[in-house]
């Protein structure tokens, strides 16, 4: 929720995991938005107010649909939470192009932490996932489960 986003809670933290939903619009990043639980009266989370955050985070993993899309006009780039993270500080933010299944989404996330625990960087770890869940039998074998998943940033 909210409370748990402020500013000040983010501090001292190197991985930041938020799994979310959220509204893009298209030319209009100012009304994109993360869906936060709670007050329906609570500021929305823009791009714009992520990026004004101080990260000092490693990793901010965005388990949330289409949080770095790309840009339909080009103009903007990633449409715009993943790059409004980097922009806050973050060295690598993971994020989908796409929309997500909250499940495969889930055994993706923990997929990807196991194989980073376990000493392999985030772009292995993150191949690591994705192989795990392509494997024949796997209910999330097909690649719209874990295909769109992609970093950014800093190795």
């Amino acid at each position: 929720d909210e409370a748990a986003l402020a500013p000040d809670r983010w501090a001292g933290h190197d991985v930041i995991h938020l799994a979310t939903h959220n509204v893009v619009r298209q030319g209009r990043l100012h009304r994109s938005s993360l869906r936060l639980a709670g007050s329906r009266e609570a500021s929305p989370w823009t791009p714009g107010t992520i990026a004004e955050l101080c990260l000092d985070a490693d990793l901010i993993y965005l388990s949330c649909c289409e949080a770095a899309r790309p840009s339909r006009s080009g103009r903007f780039g990633l449409t715009d939470f993943a790059r409004a993270f980097g922009r806050a500080g973050a060295a690598t933010v993971l994020a989908s192009t796409r929309r997500v299944d909250d499940a495969a989404a889930a055994a993706l996330a923990d997929a990807f932490y196991q194989a980073w625990l376990a000493g392999a960087t985030k772009a292995e770890a993150l191949r690591a996932a994705q192989r795990e869940l392509m494997k024949g039998g796997s209910r999330w074998s097909h690649p719209y489960y874990w295909a769109h998943f992609r970093i950014i940033g800093s190795e």
